[in-house]
Parts: C-alpha cells; structure tokens; sequence
C-alpha cells in the first residue's frame, strides 16, 4: 500500500520576497547576518536566519566562519577531474 497525503507538503520551496532580496545581497562575497539583514531589511535575526537556513538547505547559499554567508561558487568551471 501507499501511505502519503498533504502531510509531506507542509515545507514546500517557495521563493519569497525575502529570499529573494537574500540572495541578491549575497552577490558571491561573505556577508555578515547584521549585514544582510541591514540591507534586506529583515524584522528581525531570527526571521533572517530561518531564511538563509533554508536556502542553505537548498544549496542557495553557503554558511561560512563568522557567522557569514554567501552564494556558492559556480559548479561548471571547477570540473574536478577522475
């Protein structure tokens, strides 16, 4: 039997306006969660970092030392050989 229903869709990707504006404050260089926040206009640190959490998730966005985060580099040119 098949055992489902719209239990497994209550966390769906959905681009919303503030990850949207996360993402284009993160142009490829680390940013501070103060940062981001300051310049995606987020209510508060908690909001902001469930956002970056889940873009991160997603592979949107990378978390570095600091606490910093930014985009992840470009998977087409770094061709790791066998």
């Amino acid at each position: 039997g098949a055992g489902g229903g719209p239990e497994a869709c209550e966390t769906t990707p959905r681009r919303s306006g503030l990850e949207a504006r996360v993402l284009g404050a993160l142009d490829g260089r680390a940013r501070s969660l103060d940062d981001i926040a300051s310049s995606v206009g987020a209510k508060g640190a908690a909001e902001l970092l469930a956002v970056l959490a889940a873009l991160e998730v997603d592979g949107a966005v990378e978390r570095m030392p600091g606490p910093r985060f930014r985009r992840p580099a470009r998977q087409g040119s770094s061709g790791r050989g066998r």
